[in-house]
């Protein structure tokens, strides 16, 4: 795994945990759905010109809790979390500059479910300043390697098949859940990227811009 220092650079890694443990954590995910609340993020309203909060349409969000009780809940994903932040940090912070380092110990989390019916993330960079800690996104993909879909038509006509993304592009794909990084590879370009389950998706979380379809 590596990444540079490169204000819009994004490292993907496919494969990274494996099929199985994948669907042993999305199994415990599934299961932390009914505590789960609306998400909340911000944006750049045009018209206040702030920065505003808004509850996202159809997307809810849980934080992922040690202890006792939250281990007994999702222990695979308490385990993910914990070791993604000792180890992987670790081994950023042999390739990064002095001035990059990042903590070994201290995270932020969240677990995030997109239900359809036009839910989305709208264009915005995770860290917006002030207080906020937070230098590297460490976005993992739970999605199986293919789900179910039918074309809605109903009736005899109506035919369901079990598909899975495409190389990258969102073109024709009414599924939506796009990562789509903006001014990458470079200036008023924007790269899109699946969601294709077992995928890593690292970057800096206090300077790329990014939404998803």
């Amino acid at each position: 795994v590596s990444l540079d220092i490169d204000p819009n650079a994004i490292c993907v890694v496919d494969n990274f945990l494996g099929a199985n443990f994948v669907a042993a954590m999305r199994k415990e995910a599934e299961s932390l759905l009914p505590n789960m609340v609306p998400s909340i993020s911000t944006r750049w309203d045009e018209t206040t010109q702030k920065v505003v909060a808004y509850e996202k349409h159809m997307v809810k969000s849980t934080q992922i809790e040690g202890g006792s009780e939250g281990y007994a809940a999702s222990p695979r994903l308490v385990e993910y979390i914990v070791t993604l932040t000792a180890h992987l940090t670790a081994k950023l912070n042999k390739i990064l500059p002095e001035i990059y380092q990042l903590s070994t110990s201290e995270q932020t989390n969240k677990l995030a479910v997109c239900l359809g019916d036009g839910s989305k993330y709208d264009k915005h960079i995770d860290n917006g300043g002030g207080t906020d800690r937070r230098k590297l996104t460490a976005l993992l993909y739970l999605q199986p390697p293919g789900w179910t879909q039918g074309d809605n038509g109903g009736g005899d006509d109506d035919k369901t098949t079990t598909t899975t993304f495409p190389n990258e592009s969102e073109v024709d794909d009414p599924r939506g859940g796009y990562f789509r990084a903006y001014d990458v590879p470079s200036k008023d370009k924007v790269t899109s990227i699946a969601p294709k389950g077992d995928r890593l998706l690292l970057f800096w979380s206090d300077s790329l811009v990014h939404d998803v379809s």
